[in-house]
Parts: structure tokens; sequence; C-alpha cells
């Protein structure tokens, strides 16, 4: 089918950015909907374009037509759309012009840095908990809307992303993985136990849910499009008839972004090393010890939760000069630079944004 897409709140956004911004000449590797459907330049010509090449280093490849297809069949039907009231069907039914359009259009957001604001906002209904008192907040489930389009181009990304990704995860994780299952891992932990029954010895387990920086090795276009998708991003709670006003999400990806899952367990993906055998999925963590007597269970599994609790964390240390103890600071400041426990530089950049203030 042939399908005129038109000037839509995307577009007007994307084309009110100036030229400066954009490069030179954008259009003639980003075409756009009215006039260069029909007529746009192939992927080939499109990788010659000097802005192209510009940003060969960030972005190495532009987004296909077979991407965009793969992407689309990964999009469940049926789901009610963002703000933008954009549904998946409309995006499923769009023919090969219009899905090489799309290809162009995607590949034109991960090179400028740039995404509609309303891809930001997140329309979050309130759904009651039945049986439970409605006076309280926790007894609603939230149901978070996001852009198709915003959850298209999530797609796109992870299936750039997910041959590295698998390379780096530790084998004990079988979240969010393909060809495992929770399934496996409840399998895994009970042979690992029968095994140990077999052999006359203990097994001693904790069982941890974990609550919440990306790897040093991702790609750098892929570090840089998430500071992109969650940058700014705020949200709506909508309840019957009664809406709020506008909140800013400041932790972490909206519920049901693509990313989010594979976000998460390459965050987790270096806990501490421990004596126990580790069985994790997702957020689960099993911890194992097995021993002929109850007291190395007991020991080692202790060590191990608290060296995963990092209780240490706020130890203040002590050292003295002269007989005089020195004074601790959460926040040293080395070369005019001023350093975190998490090596964020996140104190750093506040003192110089209050600065910048005054």
């Amino acid at each position: 089918m042939t399908a005129s897409l038109g000037r839509t709140d995307v577009e007007d956004e994307l084309h009110a950015r100036k030229p400066e911004e954009l490069g030179t000449d954008t259009s003639a590797w980003c075409c756009s909907t009215t006039t260069q459907v029909n007529t746009s330049i192939s992927q080939r010509q499109c990788s010659s374009h000097p802005v192209a090449k510009a940003l060969h280093n960030i972005y190495p490849y532009l987004f296909t037509e077979e991407e965009i297809s793969t992407a689309l069949q990964k999009t469940k039907p049926e789901r009610a759309p963002g703000y933008d009231n954009i549904h998946v069907e409309f995006l499923k039914n769009l023919g090969p012009k219009a899905r090489i359009w799309l290809s162009k259009f995607f590949s034109r957001i991960t090179a400028t840095y740039f995404i509609p604001k309303i891809w930001r906002k997140a329309k979050v209904i309130a759904v009651e908990k039945s049986g439970k008192d409605l006076s309280s907040a926790a007894n609603y489930r939230p149901i978070s809307l996001l852009s198709v389009r915003y959850k298209l181009l999530e797609h796109l990304a992870l299936q750039r992303i997910s041959h590295t990704v698998e390379g780096l995860l530790s084998p004990d994780q079988a979240g969010f993985r393909k060809g495992r299952s929770t399934c496996e891992q409840v399998a895994a932990l009970t042979t690992f136990i029968e095994n140990g029954f077999q052999q006359n010895l203990k097994t001693g387990a904790v069982f941890l849910d974990l609550t919440g920086l990306l790897s040093k090795s991702m790609p750098y276009w892929f570090t840089r499009l998430v500071g992109l998708l969650l940058r700014d991003r705020s949200f709506r709670v909508h309840m019957g008839n009664d809406t709020s006003s506008w909140k800013p999400q400041c932790n972490g990806p909206p519920q049901g972004s693509v990313l989010a899952p594979i976000l998460f367990i390459l965050y987790s993906n270096d806990l501490p090393i421990t004596r126990g055998h580790k069985f994790i999925c997702a957020d689960d963590i099993c911890l194992d010890i097995q021993s002929q007597f109850f007291s190395e269970p007991e020991c080692s599994l202790s060590s191990d939760i608290a060296h995963l609790h990092n209780s240490s964390a706020t130890r203040e240390l002590s050292v003295y000069l002269y007989g005089q103890r020195l004074r601790h600071d959460c926040h040293p400041t080395y070369l005019g630079v001023t350093l975190d426990r998490m090596l964020s530089y996140r104190e750093h950049l506040t003192k110089t944004a209050g600065k910048l203030k005054n």
C-alpha cells in the first residue's frame, strides 16, 4: 500500500531545528514525508553522503527496511496508544515505501540526537486492585502508555545491540535472554540441591530481590541513544475523569519500555564475586552454598549478603596524623574536581551549576 504520512507533529518538530544543527542538506539522506517518499535516494547513496559519513563513528549504519519490518513483527498488536494516538496497527499495515521512509526517519533521529517532545510523555492509567482500600495510592496498579513510535525505535536499538549484550552478560543471569527461561533456572537450582544431597552435602540458600550504568564496553551510539530516550521524561496520571499535573520522571526508563529489561540486567551484571553459587533471573537472586555442616553455609551466606549489600559504603575512614583524626570528606576535591563514591561527577556538576546560577 502507499501512504501519505503528511507533516505530523514529529516532522514539525524535526524540521523546526536550525539547519546548522542538522548539518548540511540533511534532506538528501533523510527524506521528507510529502515529496521524497517516491524519489528517495537509496541506502547506498545515503551512506556516501557527507553528513552520514561524519556520523559513521557515532551510528555506524542507517536503519534498513528489513529492520523496520522485523521490529514491527515484534511489536504486540491491540495495545492502547500513547498521547500521539497512533495505534500499532497503523504502522504494521504500512507498505514498502512507507517503511523505507520510516527507516530514514529513525536514522535521522539517532543521528541528530533529537526526538519529538510527545515521545517523552507517558500516559499513566491507575487501575484499581479488586478488594483493596481505594483510599490508598498503593492499591492502584499503574499502566503506562507510551508512544508506539517510541517503542518501535527501542525495538530497533535492541535488535542492533542484542548480540553485543549477550557476550557481556554473566552466565548466571537467565532473565530476558534468548533460549533461557524461569523453568530452566528453577530446574538448575533444584538439580544443584539434588546433586549435593547425593553427596551428603547440606545446602543453604538465601533468596534476594534486587531493587533499583551501562557497561563501559557498550558501543557509544547505544549509550548515546539511551541518554536521548531517558532525558527530560514526564508523566501524567489518569484516574477515571481526573487527571494529575505533569510530573518529571527522574529515575530509570518508563514502565513498558522495551529497553528497560536489558538495561536492568546490564546495570546489575557486575555483581560482586561471592562464595556461594548464584542463580539469577532478572532481579531475583538465589545464593547457594553446600557443606557437610550447617555452620559453613551460615557463615558464608552472611558474608556474601553483606558483600552484595555493600554495608561499608558509608563507612568513614579513621586515619590519624600526629594523634589527631583526619576529617572524613564524602566528596573530596582533587585538582578542582569534586569526586563522589560512584565516580559519576554528579556532585561536581551540581556545584558547577550552582555557581553558574549565582
